[in-house]
């Protein structure tokens, strides 16, 4: 029933692991546990949002150039 949908603006597990270069039964898992924010099911397909800009072939600090771990680390201790 639920075989073909598709969100806008929402990649489903297959497609999340060929874009962010993480096995679909990981995020299956982080989905299930809450851990992304955002993430929805669907009958038995969960989705998670797209997020606009990433490169999975880069690192962290090669997508987000300007983040400071030193002040994000300091912020949860």
């Amino acid at each position: 029933m639920f075989d073909n949908i598709s969100i806008p603006g929402y990649l489903t597990l297959t497609e999340a692991e060929g874009k962010y270069g993480m096995k679909a039964d990981t995020l299956k898992k982080r989905c299930q546990k809450r851990e992304i924010v955002g993430a929805k099911k669907v009958g038995k397909t969960w989705f998670v949002p797209q997020l606009p800009g990433i490169d999975p072939g880069k690192t962290i600090l090669e997508n987000y150039p300007t983040l400071n771990f030193d002040v994000a680390l300091s912020s949860n201790a």
